[in-house]
């Protein structure tokens, strides 16, 4: 389970690079990435081993604690930015593994990809065909998806 370990730590540098939080609203945000909120017996003992790591502090305010990244810890989510081939190696041996384990798991997982693209594509196609009926110049459609296209591939 080291690999979950390590997700929550990573999870905690990225949000805490975002802006100071509570051990509280890092569990509600690591909830929206992974689909469940982790226990506070995964967060709290987390954030002890980071801050004892230097790479977060925390502080008081009120009945609160507010963690921060320090110097450190950007330094650290840098080296993670840096490592995005070796976390995508990992991740497609993960889902192989997975995939031995559970047979069905790659289908699954395809056809969450393949909703998820209809979901995404199926109202563009249907603004593109309303552009075109309404009389608008093809190429300048083709201008805008190419855009698109462009800005999207910047995101990797």
């Amino acid at each position: 389970m080291g690999e979950k370990k390590g997700i929550i730590n990573m999870l905690i540098i990225k949000f805490l690079s975002d802006s100071p939080s509570t051990g509280y609203e890092l569990m509600k945000k690591i909830e929206k990435v992974l689909g469940r909120r982790p226990s506070s017996g995964t967060i709290y003992p987390a954030l002890k081993s980071l801050e004892r790591s230097g790479l977060i502090e925390s502080c008081r305010e009120g009945k609160r604690i507010i963690y921060r990244l320090t110097t450190l810890g950007m330094e650290h989510l840098a080296r993670y930015k840096e490592m995005k081939k070796e976390y995508l190696e990992w991740y497609e041996g993960m889902r192989k593994a997975f995939g031995e384990v559970f047979p069905t798991m790659k289908k699954d997982i395809d056809e969450m990809k393949l909703i998820f693209t209809y979901e995404v594509l199926s109202p563009l196609r249907d603004i593109i065909a309303e552009l075109r009926d309404s009389g608008v110049d093809e190429r300048e459609i083709r201008k805008v998806i190419e855009e698109a296209r462009r800005r999207l591939k910047s995101l990797l």
